[in-house]
């Protein structure tokens, strides 16, 4: 049976199997949430936010600061889970227009893999689906990332496979048209194979 996150992050680590090292990115990883919270309503623009935050965080938690400056300054780390070799961060991206939240697939090759990344499914032919004309009845839909929900279960191949249900829009503001099912996948060595379309649906 297939869970969705954040409810299978316990159960899923037998099926991901163990991870093989400590973490380079972990829980302590996570920036507090008091203090992200002060830093925000000081009113600061982005780049004020991510300072307060390091100024207050670089004593307390270096490891966050860290994956702050690994996110260049645009955001930081609210929250983390273990599923196995590769691991779930979702991070918060201060006034930002839209998007404000993002999910990492971090500890594998490349460390930091951004599921929003529009560059991960710009090869994935969608038009070539048998489903597409129907869904897109003569629009131009693309996947936007902007609320991925999803599982993570064993590779075809071995390693892990991350399954996220994605929006089909015509615009990032535009109601939802269908889903499209894509794989992240990792090998067992942690190395990101890259994405797969598995199904595209209208929406109900």
């Amino acid at each position: 049976m297939l869970h969705t996150f954040p409810a299978v992050l316990l159960a899923v680590l037998a099926a991901a199997g163990p991870a093989e090292a400590p973490a380079d990115i972990g829980a302590k990883a996570v920036a507090d949430p008091k203090t992200a919270q002060a830093c925000e309503r000081k009113g600061h623009d982005t780049a004020g936010v991510v300072q307060c935050l390091k100024d207050a965080l670089k004593l307390r938690q270096p490891q966050a600061v860290q994956l702050i400056e690994r996110l260049k300054g645009e955001g930081y780390l609210h929250r983390f889970a273990e599923t196995g070799r590769v691991d779930l961060a979702w991070v918060t991206y201060p006034f930002r227009a839209n998007a404000t939240t993002g999910l990492l697939l971090v500890n594998g090759t490349p460390i930091l893999v951004d599921v929003s990344d529009p560059a991960h499914y710009a090869k994935l032919d969608l038009k070539k689906h048998a489903s597409y004309a129907a869904i897109a009845k003569g629009a131009d839909v693309d996947i936007w990332a902007d609320d991925p929900r999803g599982i993570v279960e064993k590779a075809p191949g071995g390693g892990q496979r991350f399954r996220f249900a994605l929006h089909l829009k015509t615009c990032r503001a535009c109601a939802p048209v269908g889903t499209a099912m894509v794989a992240f996948d990792f090998d067992a060595a942690g190395v990101f194979a890259g994405t797969t379309l598995l199904e595209l649906k209208a929406a109900p």
